[in-house]
């Protein structure tokens, strides 16, 4: 599998070349989207979403294709971001438990 990186403005452009499909060896080649960004981590770009994108089988006679990525961007939030503080949560009211009345009743006249 040949691959070819160009990096323009915000874009990486990855142009993708697989050998045909021989019948002696009888191997066939896929690649799609998820193995090309696979490859472009492995080698230390940091890569974005898709724009375009390809599938190529050699079995099928597609040995090309190109594949085009947005850059990563780090971080571009133009809001500012505002903390704001929890307020505590207060512990529920207890409900005050039922006392049993005595079983035994003592007589206090003698």
């Amino acid at each position: 599998m040949d691959i070819n990186i160009e990096e323009q403005d915000d874009l990486y452009c990855v142009c993708v070349q697989i050998p045909p499909y021989n019948t002696r060896i009888k191997r066939k080649t896929i690649v799609n989207t998820k193995d090309v960004r696979a490859k472009l981590l492995a080698e230390g770009y940091d890569v974005g979403e898709v724009i375009q994108e390809s599938y190529l089988h050699n079995l099928n006679k597609v040995t090309e294709g190109i594949w085009i990525f947005k850059k990563k961007v780090l971080d571009k939030s133009p809001e500012p971001v505002i903390i704001e503080e929890e307020k505590s949560v207060q512990p529920k009211p207890k409900r005050a438990r039922r006392t049993r009345s005595s079983t035994k009743k003592v007589s206090t006249e003698e």
